[in-house]
């Protein structure tokens, strides 16, 4: 008798290989700097000022600075990566 496992469940077919994982690492904290960055301007512009705005700034720094930690190791990983690669395929 089959069970029917839903998709979320099931375990994946495939691993990433690890210059995918820290691929998807950089791209994951490029996406949160552009995001922290970007509520900041959006904050300057549309937020009047006050408390409020300054609320708004601080934790969209405090989100950009995650994003960039994060994508400046997740590249540091894929450089690293890259040149193990290149060095042990000979």
């Amino acid at each position: 008798m089959p069970t029917i496992i839903p998709g979320f469940l099931k375990k994946p077919k495939n691993e990433l290989s690890p210059q995918q994982r820290n691929f998807k690492l950089f791209a994951i904290g490029a996406l949160l700097l552009l995001g922290g960055l970007s509520m900041v301007i959006a904050a300057h512009f549309y937020v009047p000022p006050s408390i409020k705005q300054e609320l708004i700034t601080l934790i969209s720094l405090v989100i950009a600075s995650f994003g960039a930690i994060m994508a400046i190791i997740g590249y540091i990983k894929l450089l690293l990566s890259r040149i193990n690669h290149f060095i042990n395929r000979s």
